[in-house]
C-alpha cells in the first residue's frame, strides 16, 4: 500500500508549455488595411474632397499692400486689373494703387553736432500703395491663398504680373 500511496501525493510532472504561435489570418490583414485607410481618410480629408469635387474657387478679398524700390518704368508699367500670379497659379489682381517716391531716412549733424533723421525722397526710386483683390479662403490659419500660402500683414510676397516680377509687402487684411 505504501506504493499507491506515494503516487497519490507524488506531483505529476508539469508539461512543457511552448509558446503560443499567434497566426495572422487574411482577415487580420483587412482588418489593418480598413484601419490604415480610416486614419488616412481623416487627415487627407480636403484633398480627397477636392478630387472628387474640386477646388473652391475661394472668395474675393481686399488686400492692401506696398512695394518698394521700383524704377519709374517699373512703377508706371504696372496697370489697374493686372492679373497677379504665385507659384504659377493666378491669385487674384491688382484693384487700384498710387504711386509716390521713395523715402529714405538719413543720418546728418547739424551746425551744433547735433545728430539727426531726416526723410529724403529719392527721384530714381518709387514706392507703389494699393489694393489688389486676392482669391482666398479664411481657415484656423487665417487668409490663405494659392496652394495654401497663408497670409499676415508683413508678410511678404514674390508674385508676377504678365510683365513684372514684384516684391509685395503685405500692410493690410481685412478681419472675417
Amino acid at each position: 500500500m505504501a506504493e499507491t500511496e506515494k503516487r497519490i501525493w507524488k506531483k505529476k510532472p508539469e508539461r512543457e508549455t511552448k509558446p503560443r504561435r499567434t497566426r495572422f489570418t487574411v482577415l487580420d490583414f483587412f482588418l489593418v488595411i480598413v484601419v490604415l485607410l480610416a486614419v488616412l481618410g481623416i487627415g487627407f480629408r480636403s484633398a480627397i474632397a477636392e478630387l472628387f469635387v474640386g477646388a473652391e474657387p475661394g472668395e474675393e478679398v481686399a488686400v492692401r499692400f506696398k512695394v518698394e524700390k521700383l524704377t519709374r518704368d517699373e512703377a508706371e508699367g504696372l496697370r489697374k486689373n493686372d492679373a497677379l500670379f504665385l507659384d504659377g497659379e493666378e491669385i487674384g489682381q491688382i484693384s487700384d494703387f498710387a504711386m509716390e517716391s521713395q523715402k529714405t531716412v538719413v543720418k546728418e549733424t547739424d551746425e551744433t553736432g547735433s545728430i539727426l533723421f531726416v526723410t529724403v525722397a529719392d527721384p530714381n526710386l518709387y514706392t507703389v500703395r494699393g489694393t489688389m483683390i486676392l482669391l482666398g479662403h479664411y481657415g484656423e490659419e487665417g487668409l490663405t491663398v494659392g496652394e495654401g500660402e497663408s497670409l499676415y500683414v508683413g508678410k511678404i510676397l514674390n508674385i508676377y504680373t504678365s510683365s513684372y516680377s514684384l516684391t509685395v509687402t503685405i500692410t493690410e487684411i481685412p478681419r472675417k
